[in-house]
């Protein structure tokens, strides 16, 4: 490849240009929006079989190999001795373990191309997600060492050198079950959720047409100045399938000021959570 990775951190970390749109899961683009990346999903927890699988195979040929990209449904703390992990740190490590293996050698293997995996942290279906709440004992902290093993088996994964993990979750979800002043040790590319979500006028599938200078507009204004674990918003989930009123029923929709080809990178700030969307 011409352009090495440490190159296109530099350019990446820097990019203030035009809106890179994009869908996941199960969202192919349409009525004029750019298909400039997609994230699919690979599997959750341990499984990676067809039902814990979300997948577009016409998005992500659309997109192209290099800007296609992964999540993983990360399962939380009560999960961990269903698979014999037994610590809270070693369970987020299994299940990145289970991610990469996907990404290298699985059915998805031929379309996915890009070097992101994100951790998909959120509560509710497809079935609970198994995250310690509010009056858990020591909560936050075994939130925290799930996601930690998560992100260094993504950097330290024996397959792959230049793997770079993400974490998509909501600002408000966070800040309840891992807290305002918590840092991941290391980095991460955060996708946010729930951030101004639903709030774009001119929706994916209406014939109005200012849709997308709404998106550049709001991922400028509020969006890119948010941040969590002390990394600052690189993806926007902008329009999701639970809108009220959508004329697009499962439509995801997401926007990045970064280039989505071969790998997005990680922008952090000495402060660990900033959320500009309430």
């Amino acid at each position: 490849m011409a352009t090495s990775l440490q190159g296109r951190r530099v350019a990446n970390a820097a990019a203030v240009g035009d809106v890179n749109f994009g869908t996941d899961s199960l969202t192919k683009s349409g009525n004029s929006i750019p298909q400039d990346f997609y994230i699919g999903k690979t599997g959750q927890g341990g499984k990676n079989t067809p039902e814990y699988v979300r997948f577009n195979y016409d998005a992500a040929t659309t997109a192209g190999f290099y800007n296609t990209h992964s999540y993983w449904w990360l399962l939380g703390p009560e999960y961990k001795d269903l698979y014999g992990t037994k610590s809270k740190y070693n369970w987020g490590r299994f299940q990145a373990e289970r991610a990469v293996e996907t990404w290298w050698y699985s059915l998805y293997a031929g379309y996915v191309g890009g070097r992101t995996i994100f951790a998909d942290v959120e509560p509710g279906e497809p079935e609970w997600s198994g995250w310690f709440k509010p009056g858990d004992e020591n909560y936050k902290y075994g939130n925290q060492k799930v996601v930690e093993g998560f992100i260094d088996g993504i950097y330290d994964n024996p397959y792959v050198t230049d793997l770079i993990p993400g974490i998509y979750t909501q600002p408000n979800f966070w800040k309840e079950r891992f807290g305002t002043e918590y840092k991941t040790p290391r980095s991460a590319v955060v996708w946010v959720t729930g951030c101004a979500t639903c709030e774009i006028l001119c929706a994916p599938c209406e014939s109005c047409t200012t849709h997308l200078t709404e998106v550049a507009k709001k991922i400028d204004n509020d969006v890119v100045q948010t941040k969590l674990g002390g990394n600052k918003a690189v993806i926007w989930q902008y329009w999701i399938d639970t809108c009220e009123g959508s004329l697009c029923p499962g439509a995801d929709y997401d926007a990045t000021k970064q280039d989505p080809y071969y790998a997005f990178v990680p922008i952090s700030r000495d402060k660990a959570f900033i959320n500009k969307c309430t």
